[in-house]
This record gives structure tokens, C-alpha cells and sequence, in this order.
């Protein structure tokens, strides 16, 4: 966000930086999903875990999406 309004102030497009916010939210991504794999392996998470059917779904729909992105190239 600090640049994204550097960006607007020093009235530069803003939207260049949208592939560094991408990025470093597949990075975030993968770090907590890693640490919920831990989590998981320790059973920390269990069915009684609030929201772990969403985090289900939208891993499901995640892992659909990227095993096509990357059957592409």
C-alpha cells in the first residue's frame, strides 16, 4: 500500500504495482499454508476447527485453478 500512494504522489501509475502486491501475496500464501500443513501434521487443525471447510474449499478451488495455470505452459 506505502507503494501504491508513493506511486499516486509522486504521480506515477499506480498500477505497476500491482504485480509486487500479486507476488508478495502468493508469497504470504504460501507461507501460511505451510504453516497450516504443520499445523495439520500436529493436529492442531482438527474438523472441530472453526473455518477449516472454507480453507477446504478454497484450497480445492485454488489447487483446480493453478494445476490449469500451470498445465499451460
Amino acid at each position: 500500500m506505502q507503494e501504491w500512494q508513493e506511486r499516486r504522489i509522486t504521480h506515477h501509475d499506480p498500477h505497476t504495482v500491482l504485480p509486487l502486491l500479486t507476488s508478495e501475496r502468493i508469497r504470504r500464501a504460501a507461507q501460511l499454508g505451510n504453516a497450516i500443513v504443520s499445523d495439520l501434521t500436529t493436529h492442531e487443525v482438527t474438523r472441530e476447527t472453526p473455518g477449516v471447510d472454507k480453507l477446504f474449499d478454497a484450497v480445492q478451488r485454488m489447487h483446480r485453478l493453478l494445476n490449469e495455470l500451470l498445465k499451460e505452459n
